[in-house]
């Protein structure tokens, strides 16, 4: 055991068989890694020294990386695959889940409510049993209904109509 109460500099590498114990980790005279209270952080108080951000894993066959545990983040998250969930929940009025640089989206609004809506002339379409589709609403609000539709009342501009049984001969 070596006990020394000065710096040490090495001018090629440090090994060690056993533990390597201190509160800081610095790599090319950046921050890397702190341990405060019960956390270890990677990359504190060096933001702007990672101009390309922190990557874990850089070798040309990606391994799966498992974090235990909640996972916050303050700014955006991004994939290039797929995104996997048991569930997504959005707390809170105006929240939403876009598609297609925002034209689509599927969300709620705290005046309008829930919407699935599109920012262009793309119908919305229901489908059932894979590839069916059941209903579509077209751009220019006129439905499209593949079999048969229910009601019991039927507005047609001019104030709910009773639908009764129809003689279409």
């Amino acid at each position: 055991r070596l006990n020394v109460n000065s710096n040490i500099t090495a001018s090629g590498n440090i090994s060690a068989s056993g533990n390597i114990i201190g509160d800081k980790l610095f790599i090319d005279s950046k921050e890397a890694l702190d341990a405060v209270a019960s956390n270890l952080k990677l990359g504190i108080n060096e933001q702007s020294s990672f101009t390309s951000g922190v990557s874990i894993n850089r070798s040309n066959i990606p391994l799966p990386i498992e974090l235990n545990g909640n996972v916050t983040a303050s700014g955006n998250i991004s994939a290039s695959g797929n995104i996997t969930a048991s569930n997504i929940d959005l707390p809170g009025d105006n929240k939403s889940i876009t598609f297609d640089n925002a034209t689509k989206l599927i969300g709620d609004h705290s005046v309008d409510g829930f919407q699935i809506r599109t920012q262009d002339a793309t119908p919305i379409v229901f489908k059932t049993n894979g590839n069916n589709i059941r209903a579509t609403i077209a751009a220019d609000g006129e439905a499209t209904f593949a079999g048969v539709l229910n009601s019991t009342k039927v507005n047609t501009g001019q104030g709910d109509t009773e639908v009764h049984l129809m003689d279409q001969n």
